[in-house]
């Protein structure tokens, strides 16, 4: 378990390699995606993608808003129309040399969010820098959400979405989030052995991914990022993929032409 949990140099370039790749495929969705649309056609996007750049896709999560689709963690189906106005969530992941990438991003299918969206994107935004701001080697997981669970708590009761005594991460809720400290270790499997190590140790990469699920809003929110513990500290793998909506607007502009 220790061999799988702890990543070599050679490891990590793979790794490093699938995360470019994800890049890509992630911008051709952005830019290419319209209202009108089917789910599997923006799955169809990113696969191509991923593909053509030698690092193929699999365990595909393509979610709108119609029918709160994204507010279903694992909702597979991808057939519904996407609709002017919808964020679309899609949680991902490539391979290269059978190492994983698992990414999420939450974009406006249209190119722009509204207001409400992007006061709760950037919610989830700053739980995730605040639990990613914990982490580091030798630090225990148990804890390192807390201070970002009490922010979700205070923002859900403020817009009256969740009741005071409801915890935040009830998920039979209409309302409810997710602020895990650290979800799961990614290697040679996309959730992979060492997910439950209660300590950090350079070499693990893990995934912070939190989200809200508003069922009473229509939408449903994650943001997912891969993070490299290393000995002075970690590394975002994944930074090179937009992640602020300010990022994935412009991205989006960029393929919105009288020509497209």
């Amino acid at each position: 378990f220790k061999l799988r949990g702890k990543k070599s140099a050679a490891e990590i370039a793979l790794t490093r390699q699938a995360m470019q790749v994800t890049d890509t495929a992630f911008r051709a969705v952005m830019q290419r995606v319209r209202p009108g649309m089917y789910e599997y056609q923006a799955k169809s996007i990113f696969l191509a993608a991923a593909f053509y750049h030698g690092c193929p896709a699999d365990e595909i999560i393509v979610c709108s808003q119609g029918g709160n689709n994204a507010n279903r963690l694992h909702y597979q189906k991808a057939g519904d129309v996407i609709q002017d106005g919808d964020l679309l969530l899609m949680d991902v992941g490539t391979t290269c040399g059978y190492y994983w990438t698992d990414i999420t991003r939450t974009f406006p299918v249209n190119g722009r969010y509204t207001d409400e969206q992007r006061y709760w994107y950037n919610v989830v935004l700053k739980v995730q820098d605040m639990i990613i701001s914990q982490m580091g080697p030798g630090v225990r997981r148990t804890g390192i959400n807390q201070e970002a669970r009490e922010y979700l708590g205070r923002e859900l009761r403020a817009a009256g979405l969740i009741a005071e005594n409801q915890p935040v991460n009830m998920t039979t809720a209409r309302n409810w989030a997710a602020s895990n400290p650290a979800d799961h270790c990614i290697g040679l499997l996309c959730h992979d052995v060492e997910s439950f190590n209660e300590v950090f140790e350079p070499g693990m990469i893990f995934t912070v991914e939190p989200g809200v699920y508003l069922k009473d809003l229509g939408f449903g929110i994650r943001i997912e990022d891969d993070i490299l513990i290393t000995d002075t500290g970690l590394e975002v793998l994944s930074a090179s993929i937009p992640r602020t909506a300010e990022e994935i607007e412009a991205v989006m502009a960029s393929g919105r032409t009288d020509t497209n």
